[in-house]
């Protein structure tokens, strides 16, 4: 740096110093939005899929859970463990089911509906209900597939690829 100031003098030298400084500032602050950007396209890619997963799946019914998916649980009675791959929900006669994502109707038939839905997941509602699908049909999100027969539970299982999930996990709050 003393070269340079020796050869164009104080002001020459400063001059330079305060390009680079100036070039380096620019250069960052351009680094900077480039970056924001990025991560604001990241952001509402982020949320547009979220809410496109949570406006695909919905509740079976207009109730919310009495009893949450928990995976393995141990029985009180028992104490042996088990698998509790289901979402339990609350029943009144006449209730409306509903399909939880557009699918087809695989099975249909003694208390039970099963549906075929994309990219591999797989429903089952479970209860003393009233048959309102056949299998074979396809079924639209949030449509009726089936009535309470009377007052109980509903017990969903949701599964894809044979690993069973949380249905309130998918479902927008």
């Amino acid at each position: 740096m003393r070269k340079r100031l020796e050869k164009w003098g104080y002001a020459g030298g400063m001059l330079l110093c305060i390009l680079t400084i100036l070039f380096a500032a620019i250069y960052t602050r351009q680094d900077d939005l480039k970056r924001h950007d990025t991560q604001s396209a990241s952001q509402s890619q982020d949320e547009t899929l979220s809410d496109a997963l949570a406006a695909r799946w919905q509740r079976p019914v207009d109730a919310q859970p009495s009893a949450r998916f928990a995976g393995a649980v141990r029985d009180g009675k028992t104490h042996i463990w088990r698998l509790s791959a289901d979402t339990v929900y609350p029943l009144a006669p006449g209730q409306s089911i509903y399909a939880v994502s557009e699918g087809d109707v695989l099975f249909c038939g003694d208390g039970c509906i099963v549906l075929s839905h994309a990219d591999g997941y797989e429903s089952r509602c479970t209860g003393a209900l009233s048959m309102r699908v056949k299998a074979g049909e396809h079924v639209n999100a949030g449509q009726v597939i089936a009535v309470s027969a009377g007052t109980g539970e509903l017990r969903v299982e949701l599964e894809k690829n044979g690993t069973y999930l949380d249905i309130e996990s998918l479902v927008s709050p």
